[in-house]
């Protein structure tokens, strides 16, 4: 898995939201041990700014389930991010009432390749994908680029996009590479827990 590239896209993601308030990102032990801790001048350019950001390394796994949901009920918080192993059926169906109820977003990166049952109202598997390159220099390597694969959704259809971040307007756009003016077409993708995402694996980039 490629934590990295995933983390770089839930930030980016999560300061797209409309709500304001703190991003409440938590780690499990491993997490935080294996891939470090997320870095705050990092987030210059993913249009959240350190401040906003509240990091939370929990001190056992265990803790995960509970810290998430006392996170959703924060005020002001624009969003909650949980990493880590599956959570249980039961904990998913806790903070999918928690946070329709709170309207505060909750999205958790499932850090291991077992996909659990889980209540998410979505489930998507992020992987980057090799920039299209500068338009100004294609020797230059472009903006970073992400597969984006909704592989379930409750009255959705699955479904495979390829992003990129255009650091001028803060915002994903359709990825279109060199020598083709059509963006990437939108394609099926079979395959994860939000809303949840899956990441193929760190930090922030």
């Amino acid at each position: 898995m490629n934590i990295a590239g995933v983390s770089a896209f839930l930030l980016r993601l999560v300061a797209r939201l409309p709500r304001a308030g703190a991003v409440v990102w938590c780690q499990s032990p491993f997490e935080t041990r294996e891939y470090g801790r997320l870095y705050a001048p990092g987030l210059a350019g993913m249009a959240l700014g350190p401040e906003r950001l509240v990091a939370v390394s929990l001190s056992h796994p265990r803790e995960m389930g509970f810290v998430l949901e006392a996170a959703l009920a924060m005020a002001p918080v624009a969003a909650v991010v949980g990493e880590g192993a599956p959570l249980e059926f039961t904990q998913t169906r806790r903070l999918s009432l928690i946070s329709a109820r709170s309207g505060v977003p909750c999205i958790y990166l499932n850090t291991e390749c077992e996909v659990e049952a889980s209540a998410a109202r979505t489930r998507w598997r992020v992987n980057p994908v090799p920039a299209a390159g500068d338009p100004a220099d294609e020797r230059m390597p472009g903006a970073p680029a992400w597969g984006v694969a909704l592989t379930r959704a409750r009255g959705g259809r699955p479904g495979f996009w390829e992003l990129t971040w255009h650091d001028a307007t803060h915002s994903f756009r359709a990825l279109s590479r060199l020598g083709d003016r059509s963006p990437a077409s939108a394609r099926n993708h079979a395959a994860t827990h939000g809303d949840e995402a899956a990441g193929q694996r760190r930090r922030t980039g």
